[in-house]
């Protein structure tokens, strides 16, 4: 799914800086952007945001696929070791989403689509934690 993130400027225009297209990844439209402060936001412009919301967020982004690839060349990765990373990787990202979640939810950490959560939490960590092991 593509995404086109940009900043909303002092005057009401808005830069675009980043662009992640489903299967390449992400990568800066302008290439000084990621000189702006990691506290910097950003704004989906033609889809959801998926977890950016932050120039920061660019920034880890892009250097978790710039590792990846590194280490793909440097190391051939396995796909079962690029497989563990991403599984890690969207672990990272349920924890973020369970915290947003207690808050947007009406019943809070009581409210069953913050349970379900936690069980989906709860069988990645142990699926990583058996695969870790097996390393």
């Amino acid at each position: 799914m593509s995404t086109t993130f940009g900043i909303r400027l002092q005057h009401g225009e808005t830069l675009e800086v980043a662009r992640r297209v489903g299967g390449i990844g992400l990568s800066w439209t302008e290439e000084w952007a990621h000189m702006f402060p990691p506290d910097t936001k950003v704004i989906a412009l033609d889809n959801t945001p998926q977890g950016i919301y932050t120039i920061g967020d660019i920034l880890e982004a892009i250097e978790g696929q710039e590792t990846v690839e590194r280490l793909r060349k440097e190391y051939v990765i396995s796909e079962d070791e690029k497989m563990l990373l991403k599984e890690q990787q969207l672990l990272t990202k349920l924890y973020e989403c369970q915290d947003e979640m207690e808050v947007l939810l009406d019943k809070g950490e009581d409210d069953f689509h913050y349970v379900l959560m936690g069980v989906l939490i709860k069988r990645l960590e142990d699926h990583l934690s058996q695969n870790l092991d097996l390393c």
